[in-house]
Order: C-alpha cells, then sequence, then structure tokens
C-alpha cells in the first residue's frame, strides 16, 4: 500500500499547484492530504506496511483516516466541478483512494474482531465494555470525541467543534449531533445562530 500511496500523494500534490492561489479549496487539499499521511506514518512499521495478520491499528486512527480520504474526495469532486481537474484524472485519483480506503477498512475490520476475541479471553476488560453506556447505544469514536469536548466546555456550538474537528465536515458534524440527539446524549439549546449543545442529564 505505502508505494500505492505515495503515487497517488504526489500526483494529487501536482495537481494541486494547478488549482487558483487565492482559493481555499487548494490550502483544505493540502491540508487533508498532509493530515492522511501523517496518519498513516502511525501504522507504518520498521520494515514497511505490515500485513493484516500481524499488525492491527487502533479502528478509531483508521476512522480517521478513511473520514479524511472521503473529505480530500469531496474536495476534488468540486475542483473537478470549477474545472481545475478533468474527468480523466478526477477518475484515476478516485479509484486509486478507494482501493486504499477498502484495505485500511480491512485493518479495522480485523481490529475489531481481535478486541472482541481478546474481550472473551479476558472477562474482567469484557464486563468493563459492557458497563460502557456508549458502546450499547452505537456512538462512533468520532460522536465520543464531540461528547468529550461538549462535556470539556460545558456547551458548545457546531463552530466550537469545527474548530477542533477540523478535518471533519459541518454537515457531518450536525449529523453526528442530530444522531446524539436521537440518543439522549446531548441536548440542544436555543435557536437559529445561538443554538448550543448541552449533554443531557441522563447520560451525566
Amino acid at each position: 500500500m505505502e508505494n500505492n500511496f505515495l503515487k497517488i500523494t504526489n500526483t494529487v500534490y501536482g495537481l494541486l499547484d494547478f488549482f487558483p492561489e487565492s482559493d481555499p479549496l487548494k490550502n483544505r487539499a493540502k491540508e487533508t492530504a498532509l493530515s492522511i499521511v501523517e496518519s498513516l506514518s502511525k501504522i507504518k512499521g520498521d520494515e514497511g506496511w505490515v500485513s493484516l495478520k500481524s499488525f492491527f491499528p487502533d479502528p478509531q486512527l483508521v476512522s480517521k483516516i478513511l473520514e479524511d480520504i472521503r473529505v480530500l474526495q469531496n474536495y476534488l469532486e468540486l475542483a473537478k466541478l470549477q474545472g481545475w481537474l478533468d474527468d480523466m484524472n478526477f477518475l484515476i485519483i478516485s479509484k486509486e483512494y478507494e482501493k486504499i480506503s477498502a484495505e485500511l477498512s480491512g485493518y479495522k475490520k480485523f481490529s475489531e474482531i481481535k478486541e472482541i476475541k481478546e474481550e472473551k479471553k479476558n472477562p474482567k476488560k469484557s464486563g468493563a465494555r459492557a458497563n460502557a453506556p456508549n458502546e450499547d447505544k452505537g456512538i462512533t469514536p468520532r460522536q465520543k470525541k464531540i461528547i468529550e469536548i461538549i462535556k470539556e466546555r460545558q456547551k458548545a456550538q457546531v463552530a466550537d467543534l469545527k474548530v477542533i474537528l477540523s478535518n471533519v465536515t459541518k454537515r457531518t458534524l450536525r449529523r453526528d449531533l442530530d444522531d446524539l440527539l436521537k440518543k439522549n446524549e446531548i441536548v440542544r439549546e436555543g435557536e437559529w445562530n445561538q443554538v448550543f449543545y448541552r449533554i443531557s442529564n441522563q447520560s451525566i
């Protein structure tokens, strides 16, 4: 995967050079590509990329990389619509990122399977997990981070979350918040531009 990823990253950077300097999309795309590189470097072994059988990276880290790849693909699609990226290059890049995402999803799946097996061997650890309300409700790692931020700040707006979770789109943040509202993890207060989110009494 390393050679494929380095090749596609270099290709993306080369194409970004042709984007207008003044357009914020160029810098955002570069920042996201850099974030992907930095995250991927954390799951690279001493002898290069390791196999699924020998290494199980943090599922949360893999989820972050997958989300960053999705965001970068959205940026490139916007660039294509602007006429800065031709259809052929867009299709080639998208196909390569889809391959990388598929392999990363495999890492995540195997990591989760390993975690479940370890819990079965260790009843105490399994019991601790069973008592965690967030796990039972199917709350994602990103949603857990959102809950932590709101707890720390006591209340937060979408803009506050966006500052910390800079690689997550506002649309995705709102979708996560709506899901947490349905699960009674948080409550919404105010209206229009003064909407805040707090931790619900039920989840305290």
